[in-house]
């Protein structure tokens, strides 16, 4: 069998520490050198939609971005939206309705409403990104393991781009590619 591992890096380091493949001990060292950024994502409920076209980009904001984010309970009538923050270190430290209060602050300066949320729900990914710093250069693994059959992929890989969506797809295109090439 082929394996193409897409866990994030500190899971696989986990994993590698508890398997005992001498193999890859090299890479499981070099995974508990990435630090993280989290993501943090906003999911709020207004009684009426919000005045702008999506996806919305928000800038000089603790916010980055607004998507539409629908309750589908059927029960309620309301608008839903996921508000979105990644590198959210300073954002994701503060408790939930401390967030509220920011994410409240926020569509009343950027978009002019105010006191429209019913309802919210806070999601906190604490590692969700690795930290992209000069060091974490060099703990970023290409595909190819010492294990013939065992190939990584993720945004964390080493794709000369940063860990973005683009950097996650391209790792998993260069590990089924050389896939594909092993198979013969």
């Amino acid at each position: 069998p082929w394996i193409i591992n897409t866990t994030p890096p500190h899971a696989l380091a986990s994993v590698l520490r508890e398997s005992g493949i001498r193999q890859l001990n090299q890479i499981q060292s070099d995974l508990t050198g990435f630090s993280y950024h989290p993501i943090l994502t906003a999911n709020i409920f207004l009684k009426e939609a919000l005045p702008v076209r999506f996806p919305a980009a928000v800038l000089d904001s603790p916010i980055q971005w607004i998507f539409p984010h629908p309750r589908n309970d059927g029960q309620r009538e309301e608008f839903g939206y996921a508000l979105v923050t990644s590198a959210a270190d300073e954002l994701a430290a503060k408790p939930a309705s401390d967030i509220i209060s920011v994410v409240e602050k926020e569509l009343a300066r950027v978009l002019g409403v105010s006191g429209r949320i019913i309802d919210y729900k806070i999601i906190k990914e604490k590692r969700a990104t690795i930290a992209q710093t000069p060091e974490a250069l060099q703990w970023r693994q290409p595909p190819e393991t010492a294990i013939s059959n065992f190939f990584l992929a993720g945004d964390w890989t080493d794709t000369d781009l940063p860990a973005t969506i683009e950097g996650a797809i391209l790792s998993g295109r260069r590990a089924l590619e050389l896939v594909l090439k092993n198979m013969g």
